[in-house]
């Protein structure tokens, strides 16, 4: 099949006050998966303009400014922007799709910000979109830091 008829024509994309959205954290048949999280100040943003730039490479885009899921053939992205940054999840049934999805939105995801970090850490997603990375930013307990920064 080519990427152009796997494509669904732009004005049959999926929005956030469409019925049949599926949850945005389903993640159906996910074999490999991998989360990360960036610090940013204007998460909501980086959302918006990753969603436009990648849009054209999905088969659906669910969501609003603040978590936005990108639907492909064989795999899912998830951007969500929490106060203190951007939140990241790459599902997909290979380890080369979900290596690849993972470029597609890191490259875009360095396009558009102001401050480029160094790299951006990717951690072994679990079962649950952002489980890893959400234990990880939790602060230990009589502590005011958080883990990752």
């Amino acid at each position: 099949m080519s990427r152009a008829s796997a494509r669904r024509a732009p004005s049959a994309r999926l929005s956030a006050s469409d019925d049949s959205v599926q949850p945005i954290r389903m993640i159906g048949n996910v074999q490999h998966a991998v989360e990360s999280y960036v610090c940013v100040s204007n998460s909501r943003r980086l959302v918006d303009e990753v969603a436009a730039r990648t849009a054209e490479l999905c088969q659906a885009v669910a969501g609003d400014n603040a978590e936005r899921a990108l639907m492909f053939e064989e795999g899912k992205a998830i951007m969500k922007a929490t106060k203190d940054g951007l939140l990241l999840w790459i599902g997909a049934r290979s380890h080369l799709m979900c290596h690849s999805l993972q470029v597609a939105i890191e490259s875009n995801l360095f396009l558009v910000m102001p401050q480029r970090p160094a790299e951006i850490p990717w951690y072994p997603g679990e079962g649950t979109p952002f489980a890893v990375i959400e234990r990880l930013l939790e602060k230990p307990q009589g502590s005011t830091t958080r883990v990752l920064r």
